[in-house]
This record gives structure tokens, C-alpha cells and sequence, in this order.
């Protein structure tokens, strides 16, 4: 979708030889995680307990050291679950600090199915690939930055969109149910 955005030839893997096979191996992997990581996508919402390392962190900040989970790889950290008030927490490397003795979390996990991204998603990143490719292919700031537009209003579009059909639907009572009880 990407190449034919920018008017370039379509390939039929990432592994292809050719030019734009080659740059579209490049993009690819970064592009899908920065796209994941853009917004809070229930198609790649996880929650995992997370185990302690036993490792005190050094200073006297944080109490714990938990390691972000990579199965699937944690993109971006989105919940803290079960935690009735507001916790700080910080984010180095590969770890979490924090002052709790037991975390759970809701993250953006890594998706490498494409079968289960969304149909907001794939225009998302068919967008951002875009703006990539019309560099490396076309040489085109002007289009690149036309893509980039639309990225972000799409980016806007699909939040509204994702919260929406994600919301707890509350059940009206029917009106025939009125009135009994």
C-alpha cells in the first residue's frame, strides 16, 4: 500500500533484491513499532504480571526493579493494573523502578501478525512508510511531508475511533422489563 502511495514499484516480500525491497526492509520494523507505540491499540494491549528481578535498584529513589516484558516485546507501558492511586514509576532500559512489591501492567505489546491489525492501524503505518519511501525512493520532501500530514490526522481519527467501539456498553433496561420486579 505504501509503495503505491509514493508510485513506486510493489514487491511481493520485505526479502525482495530489488531497490524497493531493500528500503522497505529498512523501514518496516521501525515503522510498525513507532505507529504501535503512537497510540493505545487494543489489538496489541497486554497485561502480565511482572516478576521482580531481586535486584535493588542503586540510589535511593526506588525500592524495585522489574524487567519490561518481551513476550511480546513491551513497546510502551500504558496501565499500571490494580492500583487504586496515582504511582510513580520510572522507565530505564530495560526496567521498571518503582516502590511496589508486586506490579502488573497493560502494555503495547510488538505485533508481527499483520492478520490482526486494524484496519485504522494499517492505513497508520501504510502512511508513515509512506513518508519514509518518498525519501528513499523519490527523493520527495514535498511528498513527505504531505504524508506526514495525513499521519497525523489519521493518527487523531483512529484514537477517536479505537476508545469508541473499546468502551463499556451499558445495558438500558428494555421497556418491557419496566415496571417488574
Amino acid at each position: 500500500m505504501a509503495l503505491d502511495m509514493v508510485g513506486a514499484e510493489n514487491i511481493s516480500a520485505l526479502t525482495d533484491a530489488d531497490r524497493e525491497g531493500v528500503v522497505a526492509d529498512r523501514y518496516y520494523a521501525q515503522a510498525r513499532d513507532h505507529s504501535l507505540e503512537a497510540l493505545d491499540w487494543s489489538f496489541a494491549s497486554v497485561r502480565r504480571a511482572v516478576a521482580n528481578t531481586g535486584t535493588a535498584p542503586l540510589g535511593n529513589e526506588w525500592d524495585y526493579e522489574y524487567p519490561l516484558p518481551s513476550d511480546p516485546w513491551c513497546l510502551a507501558i500504558r496501565e499500571l493494573i490494580d492500583e487504586d492511586q496515582a504511582t510513580d514509576y520510572r522507565v530505564e532500559g530495560r526496567s521498571i523502578l518503582i516502590n511496589l512489591d508486586s506490579l502488573s501492567i497493560r502494555y503495547t505489546g510488538r505485533v508481527h501478525d499483520e492478520a490482526h491489525f486494524s484496519a485504522h492501524f494499517v492505513n497508520i503505518l501504510s502512511l508513515e512508510l509512506a513518508a519514509d519511501f518518498a525519501m528513499a525512493l523519490k527523493g520527495s520532501r514535498t511528498q513527505r511531508q504531505s504524508f506526514l500530514q495525513e499521519y497525523r490526522i489519521a493518527l487523531n481519527d483512529a484514537q477517536g475511533f479505537d476508545s469508541e467501539i473499546h468502551r463499556p456498553v451499558l445495558r438500558e433496561p428494555l421497556l418491557a422489563d419496566a415496571g417488574r420486579g
